[in-house]
């Protein structure tokens, strides 16, 4: 009995220990599992991590993409719209705000103020100390038209040393005259430049913002022709548009038209003025002096077709046709007379 009961015992002993390890497998399966899924699960959270700063990184990468591209446009727009050398804006940009402006004012039925400015003996200075002073000097001319005109003027280049200001609807013509005024005092005080003294003068043109029903172009032709009437006064002033200078702008085309074509059609004569002597009263030589017979117009006077021959570059065929001419002529004439 004993001995049965002791192998009895030690078959419960096995049977508890076997259980126990099988037990205890399960419980190692089941370890093994949940660190498996401990380790998916860091696994994830760092993937997901790791995305999240992937994408802050693309954000911001994205951002700076986006603001380097905004500051180009910005940099590239404001190029295109300034003069590089004065930082005025340039003609093409200047016109368009003009556009911009004349039709506001006409809409409104306000009035604002153009003005066209050349500078005097500008060429005198590139002449004279080299081009390299002449931008200088138009740098300092800009500051100078922006100290004249004041903040709210829109100041442009048109082209070498000319400028355009426009004072926004509503403006008076008696304060651009002022503008004007103070522009041409300014600009007329010599620069130091390089260790010279350079002095320009500035002639301007004024003319009425939403005035007439014209285009833009024909505001700037109104303009230039103030301009012009400005520079035929002597200099260094102002001159306001009136549709007269239109009239005669219209009337010296015509004029060099027809000029051209009497060269051709026979219309120019030349008549002798004899130069005497003082004392013996004797004729000493023969002035030729060239006349026009317009076959419409009658007589025009030198006085009147040499100017415009010399700005439409006709001077020098009229200069050759009448050399020549006064040579053929003057062989003709009795022995006496030559």
């Amino acid at each position: 009995n004993a001995l049965v009961g002791a192998r009895f015992d030690a078959a419960n002993r096995e049977l508890r220990i076997s259980k126990l390890s099988a037990e205890k497998a399960a419980n190692e399966v089941r370890l093994a599992k949940a660190q498996n899924q401990v380790w998916l699960l860091t696994g994830g959270i760092a993937f997901v991590i790791l995305a999240f700063l992937a994408a802050l990184a693309l954000l911001r990468m994205m951002a700076r993409s986006k603001a380097a591209i905004s500051a180009a446009n910005a940099k590239l727009t404001y190029v295109t719209q300034h003069d590089s050398l004065t930082g005025v804006f340039a003609r093409d940009h200047f016109r368009h705000l003009l556009e911009e402006e004349h039709c506001k004012a006409t809409e409104a039925d306000e009035k604002g103020v153009l003005m066209f400015i050349d500078l005097d003996r500008f060429k005198q200075v590139n002449d004279l100390y080299g081009h390299a002073t002449g931008d200088k000097l138009l740098t300092l001319v800009a500051e100078r038209f922006r100290a004249a005109a004041g903040k709210n003027a829109i100041i442009g280049r048109l082209g070498g040393d000319e400028f355009g200001v426009m004072l926004a609807s509503p403006t008076d013509m008696s304060e651009a005259r002022e503008v004007a005024a103070r522009l041409v005092g300014m600009i007329g005080q010599p620069y130091a430049i390089d260790d010279f003294e350079v002095s320009v003068g500035a002639s301007v043109g004024l003319a009425m913002i939403g005035e007439t029903d014209g285009d833009t172009s024909t505001l700037m032709t109104n303009a230039d022709l103030a301009l012009y009437e400005a520079k035929r006064r002597g200099r260094a002033t102002s001159a306001i548009y009136e549709p007269q200078m239109r009239e005669k702008l219209e009337e010296r085309v015509i004029l060099e038209n027809d000029l051209a074509a009497a060269l051709e059609d026979g219309q120019l004569s030349i008549s002798y003025q004899p130069i005497v002597n003082g004392t013996d009263r004797k004729t000493v030589c023969y002035e030729a002096l060239m006349r026009w017979n317009h076959p419409e117009r009658g007589e025009i006077t030198p006085s009147v077709f040499i100017p415009i021959a010399e700005e439409a570059l006709l001077i020098e065929q009229l200069g050759a046709w009448m050399l020549r001419t006064a040579c053929k002529e003057a062989t003709s004439w009795p022995e006496h007379v030559k």
